[in-house]
């Protein structure tokens, strides 16, 4: 049960990463334990959540701005992810965008049933 628990806690990250942009899926498969990599943009990487590795290798400048600033581990991402100017910069958008699709929606519920009143009154 306690690994079912863990399971579920961990499947309810991921989804929060995939919704909200941090993660994406892809069809390769890691090397290590062959589950699926997840394609991380803001670190120009690709990475196995399974068994919390990179697929990528880091370029090796120590310039780099992408490179310099990635977490040891794929999951490191999740902690990054609630703490960063972006993440609420997301978070905002997606609840604006949310608004909007129930205003629409409230404006044409409000359309038709005007257009109901009008038809009944006649």
């Amino acid at each position: 049960m306690k690994n079912r628990r863990n399971y579920l806690k961990r499947r309810v990250k991921l989804r929060r990463l995939v919704n909200e942009g941090f993660v994406f899926e892809t069809c390769y498969v890691c090397d290590i334990c062959g589950a699926m990599l997840y394609d991380i943009p803001g670190y120009d990487a690709k990475g196995c959540l399974a068994c919390d590795t990179w697929a990528d290798d880091v370029c090796g400048d120590p310039e780099c701005p992408v490179c310099s600033r990635r977490p040891a581990t794929p999951w490191g991402i999740e902690f990054e992810s609630r703490s960063t100017e972006g993440h609420a910069v997301m978070r905002k958008n997606y609840l604006r965008d949310n608004y909007f699709h129930k205003k629409n929606g409230a404006e044409r519920r409000e359309k038709r049933l005007e257009y109901i009143k009008t038809h009944r009154k006649r």
